[in-house]
């Protein structure tokens, strides 16, 4: 996934549902494809991984398809443990990199890469069997302050119900509008996502009172400058 990142942008997406103990790097290229070119787009990423999996490449990742929002988004993620690992050769993906050149590059529109780290202290464990992802993205003042009110929100989620209920990740880097976090929240299906629950805010109302849920709301409400989210579909065929 690695060289085929790296070739898509000249070239160099839980989650993301990644098996999360200490820190490590998400690489996130998000994928807009052309308009009228989706089965296409598709047809070469089956071909390249097919090369891929022939040349015994070792590299994994997972391809997620943006439910809502204009055209076909993508979002194709990959986990290192460290930089070195960006570092490292693969063979395998240099020698499908005409794939990329000529069936998958000319049906693409725009790709965006980023970086993000794990923030495994205020994450829940690896949920097997996720397909489906509700990623909410922060633009916030002040790192610091959100941070720590992630950690107070999340300690009172472990301390009710055991875990946190997502996967948390800081953006490394990035242009003027990108986020500076996200919230991963995994499902099983789009039925799963029917269960009804209490939500954060009132978890947090029910355990500690009124009062300290409304104080830790009003509080992120003004630390964070902006804010959006999107399901995403995990592509398991294209996925490795």
């Amino acid at each position: 996934m690695k060289k085929l990142v790296y070739w898509l942008l000249l070239l160099p997406f839980v989650i993301v549902a990644q098996e999360i103990k200490e820190s490590k790097i998400l690489s996130i290229s998000e994928i807009t494809v052309k308009e009228g070119h989706n089965k296409q787009f598709l047809e070469g990423v089956k071909q390249w991984k097919e090369c891929y999996l022939e040349n015994k490449g070792t590299e994994s990742w997972n391809l997620w398809k943006q439910f809502q929002g204009n055209g076909h988004v993508y979002v194709m993620t990959g986990v290192n443990k460290n930089f070195a690992e960006l570092d490292m050769d693969d063979s395998a993906g240099k020698s499908c990199r005409d794939i990329v050149t000529d069936f998958i590059m000319p049906h693409v529109e725009s790709v965006n890469y980023n970086i993000a780290s794990t923030m495994p202290d205020v994450s829940r464990d690896f949920m097997e069997g996720t397909k489906i992802v509700w990623v909410n993205f922060y633009r916030v003042k002040n790192g610091v302050i959100f941070t720590d009110l992630i950690k107070e929100r999340v300690s009172i989620i472990k301390e009710v119900e055991g875990s946190p209920r997502s996967f948390w990740y800081s953006y490394m880097g990035g242009g003027p509008n990108a986020p500076h976090y996200f919230v991963s929240t995994p499902f099983k299906s789009f039925a799963d996502m029917d269960v009804k629950r209490d939500n954060v805010w009132k978890l947090i109302e029910k355990a500690k009172g009124k009062k300290k849920a409304d104080q830790l709301r009003d509080a992120g409400r003004a630390v964070i400058e902006n804010s959006w989210s999107y399901i995403y579909v995990l592509n398991e065929e294209l996925s490795k």
